[in-house]
């Protein structure tokens, strides 16, 4: 088992999920999974959007970065606090032009948030 607290997990998968759409293409597919690892389970989130370029990938935590023109550069920062509430982790690998992968890694014997 592991013991979250549902309203943060929910706003992590909905950042991410955001992202993913609107780094898409209207009829792109984005897939969401839910698998049991190991010690943890992990939420995936895979799009076949823009990709993020690998030189930018160190900053894209930080608080108010953003390549969005109408972003303000929390969303990533938000879900990685959220993660680390939980002992999890949030890892994103990425290719330009084929799309990101977003893992949201959640210890399974956590202690109550």
């Amino acid at each position: 088992n592991a013991y979250v607290d549902a309203a943060l997990m929910e706003e992590a998968v909905l950042i991410v999920l955001s992202n993913a759409m609107e780094a898409s293409k209207e009829e792109a597919t984005i897939q969401c999974s839910l698998k049991r690892q190991r010690d943890q389970y992990a939420i995936i989130i895979q799009d076949q959007g823009k990709g993020i370029p690998h030189e930018i990938l160190p900053q894209i935590f930080e608080q108010f970065f953003t390549t969005k023109s109408n972003g303000v550069g929390l969303g990533l920062s938000i879900c990685k606090r959220i993660m680390d509430q939980h002992h999890g982790k949030i890892t994103i690998e990425s290719k330009v032009d084929q799309g990101t992968i977003v893992t949201l890694l959640i210890p399974q014997q956590i202690s109550k948030t």
